[in-house]
């Protein structure tokens, strides 16, 4: 793949498709107006992170990128994507990829918004007997309207641990494309590129509200 044309064609006509902005952040993470039935039965009460297993997915396909090492940032941030070593501007990193869900399911799995049912509470023991997470902090809209969360380890890639940078701020070195051809099809997750030169050591961010395309040609 030649990563940098790749990269200049997406910045050269990159327009904002905002499908996962702060405001959904928000309201995908805090279920509001939770009635006293529903909040008894929800399934993501829990806000705690379970350490994820050494051979788990998300871990190893770091490992295969040869250019990327999954350690703690901070104890606030918790685990942070690394470059060991240097990442050339336009290089493409990977997709955000995960486990697939509709609406309905993301109501009543992460918000609160609806009852589990038997399908629902199925998905919760076994992500719970697996030692994975339900926090729904890792859920993200696609285009389609259906939603992709990368919280379970064992469906995930690298890409979930990478942190959040406004794309203001200089830590900002990384975005996702949901189109990296002009006229291309737009791609079922968005894939990150390199937007600057990172340098060995330095933590991956991207901007959560920020994700691009190409506007379609009349």
């Amino acid at each position: 793949m030649n990563t940098i044309k790749y990269f200049a064609l997406a910045s050269a006509f990159m327009v904002a498709s905002s499908a996962y902005n702060a405001n959904h952040k928000t309201q995908y993470n805090t279920p509001a107006s939770i009635s006293k039935e529903v909040e008894k039965n929800m399934i993501a009460m829990s806000k705690s992170r379970p350490t994820l297993s050494p051979g788990c997915l998300a871990l190893r396909s770091a490992d295969m990128t040869k250019n990327i090492d999954i350690r703690e940032a901070s104890p606030q941030k918790g685990l942070g994507a690394f470059a060991t070593g240097t990442i050339q501007c336009g290089t493409y990193l990977g997709e955000y990829s995960g486990e697939c869900m509709t609406l309905s399911e993301v109501r009543a799995r992460f918000w609160g918004k609806r009852e589990p049912d038997v399908a629902d509470r199925a998905w919760a023991k076994s992500r719970r007997q697996r030692n994975q997470g339900i926090t729904g902090n890792y859920v993200m809209e696609l285009r389609d309207g259906t939603f992709v969360c990368a919280e379970d380890g064992e469906q995930s890639t690298w890409t979930r641990f990478m942190n959040h940078a406004p794309s203001s701020d200089p830590e900002c070195n990384v975005k996702g494309f949901w189109q990296t051809e002009i006229g291309g099809d737009y791609h079922q997750y968005p894939r990150f590129f390199a937007i600057r030169d990172i340098e060995e050591g330095e933590e991956l961010h991207f901007d959560y509200g920020k994700l691009s395309g190409y506007e379609s040609e009349s």
